[in-house]
């Protein structure tokens, strides 16, 4: 860990909150799918940790329509795509892009290959890790809109509605 992000804590602390997100889109989405006290019905079906039930909510408050998935573990894929399945009827047409850290090529690939368009969004763990080449590269690319920064994992939205914005959550 960097000087620089530990002193950024404090800072971190006090966005989780809200505070400082002027957009009411990202207000929400910072206070209600990133740091959410509640539990969905999924959370007692399948035992996982708080960063996979934050990958549960993700997708079910973008209403995910396709997934990418770049990791071997099989809990965080069945929070990714559990909310998929259950309402199949009410999609938008988001591609979601998972990394996890041991697919930091993955990542680097598909940033060469332009695999991110209009309509998707990466999330990508061990940005302060083995991801934090890809994650610097996705944070210098030009139609990235919305970035969330939450430590060790990041979220990239392509948007073209929204101006650049980067969070520290």
């Amino acid at each position: 860990m960097s000087i620089k992000y530990l002193l950024s804590l404090p800072s971190r602390w006090f966005h989780r909150r809200g505070f400082g997100a002027q957009s009411p889109w990202a207000f929400d989405f910072i206070t209600e799918v990133l740091y959410s006290p509640h539990r969905y019905y999924f959370f007692d079906e399948l035992p996982g940790k708080k960063t996979d039930e934050q990958l549960f909510r993700i997708s079910k408050w973008l209403k995910v329509g396709h997934v990418e998935l770049h990791s071997n573990n099989s809990v965080s894929k069945a929070y990714i795509v559990a909310p998929i399945k259950k309402n199949i009827n009410d999609h938008s047409t988001l591609t979601l892009h998972y990394y996890d850290e041991e697919h930091s090529s993955d990542l680097l690939n598909d940033i060469d290959n332009r695999m991110f368009g209009e309509n998707s969004s990466v999330i990508v763990d061990g940005i302060r890790g083995k991801n934090e080449k890809g994650w610097s590269m996705l944070l210098s690319h030009s139609e990235a809109t919305s970035i969330f920064d939450m430590g060790r994992r990041g979220i990239v939205f392509f948007d073209p509605r929204r101006q650049k914005q980067i969070y520290l959550t």
